[in-house]
């Protein structure tokens, strides 16, 4: 073998070596930082379950008390911008969800609005047909209130959710 040979196997030896090197320490950094986070997220589990369940109840209130007082708080209006964020309320148009609707759009062949995961009716494609064919599955499309909320961000800028 010639010297260069030599020497250009030795190069690819030594950078072998050192991709071995980093890959092991690469790794090694890896399996620590995921430890790390598994014990971060443990740490905080328990807390952030509590502060999504009061999240959630909240919403629920606000949402029941809207409602309930929604010419008190919406003034006729659909929304209505109080100190810390808005309330929504407003009347759409959504297709009525009737039982046994599988079943009927299958016997129509109409397969584009089932869902093959588990066969469940998609619902986002049910909601774009006419209303005479919504008629002939034995639904229809009827107003229903939505409800929706944001809350302002500790700038001001809203930070809340629809």
């Amino acid at each position: 073998m010639a010297d260069t040979e030599k020497e250009a196997r030795a190069q690819a030896e030594a950078l072998l070596e050192q991709i071995r090197l980093a890959s092991h320490l690469l790794f090694s950094v890896q399996a620590d930082c995921a430890l790390e986070l598994n014990r971060v997220n443990q740490k905080y589990a328990g807390l952030a379950r509590e502060y999504q369940k009061a999240v959630s109840a909240h919403e629920k209130s606000l949402e029941k008390l809207v409602r309930k007082h929604k010419a008190a708080i919406l003034s006729g209006r659909d929304r209505a911008q109080l100190t810390n964020g808005s309330v929504m309320l407003k009347l759409e148009k959504r297709v009525k969800r009737v039982k046994g609707m599988l079943a009927r759009i299958q016997a129509a062949g109409l397969k584009a609005l089932i869902k093959y995961a588990r066969p469940s009716v998609d619902w986002d494609q049910v909601d774009k047909l006419p209303d005479a064919e919504l008629a002939g599955l034995g639904t229809e499309r009827v107003e229903k209130e939505w409800f929706s909320y944001e809350v302002k961000g500790a700038d001001g800028t809203p930070a809340g959710r629809d």
